[in-house]
């Protein structure tokens, strides 16, 4: 099963929060911190230097850590924290059954166009046996889903108040000469 996920501040109907709190994430892969991760894996001391950067990391409170893949070291790994890993929201889940001649596989998408958009109801969504779906026909009236509904109610809210206090573009042309004319014009309140 793989799962992918994005930070639902970034959204732009976010379903976790009503602030914008976005993730915080150091990038380790400036100072090396895949080294300092493979010593801690593996039981070997820290150098005096190494306890201190660990230290200024924790001081920062970060909510992910990115860091240089041990196998591809052109790829990039993240480390998420409590706090952090609460701030995601899954986009998709994959799961894949099977050998290569025969697969079963199946998608519950979670969100999707380019902002994001939460389609709240596949929360409810499982996997079955087989790769199937399954829908949990109570989720609706779960807490998780009320809440979720509510902010990101909330944002769109937020979105129709703030085009209706923009101003628009009108435009016009002149059927004799052909000129194009544009011109701001108030938003409405309505």
């Amino acid at each position: 099963m793989t799962f992918f996920a994005y930070d639902d501040a970034t959204a732009s109907f976010p379903t976790l929060s009503k602030e914008r709190d976005l993730l915080v994430i150091i990038d380790g892969i400036h100072f090396g911190f895949l080294e300092i991760l493979l010593k801690i894996e593996n039981g070997k001391e820290l150098t005096k230097g190494e306890k201190s950067l660990v230290q200024q990391i924790k001081q920062e409170n970060p909510d992910c850590l990115a860091y240089e893949s041990e196998i591809d070291r052109t790829k990039t790994n993240y480390i998420f924290f409590e706090k952090g890993f609460k701030k995601l929201a899954v986009r998709e889940l994959r799961l894949r059954l099977g050998s290569e001649q025969k697969i079963s596989k199946n998608i519950i998408w979670c969100a999707g166009t380019c902002d994001y958009t939460a389609y709240l109801k596949s929360y409810g969504e499982f996997f079955l046996p087989k790769a199937r779906l399954g829908r949990d026909s109570s989720y609706t009236n779960s807490e998780e889903y009320k809440s979720r509904k509510a902010i990101n109610n909330y944002w769109y809210g937020v979105y129709n108040d703030s085009i209706k206090r923009k101003p628009h573009i009108e435009i016009s042309v002149n059927p004799k000469t052909g000129e194009v004319c544009m011109r701001d014009k108030p938003g409405t309140n309505e």
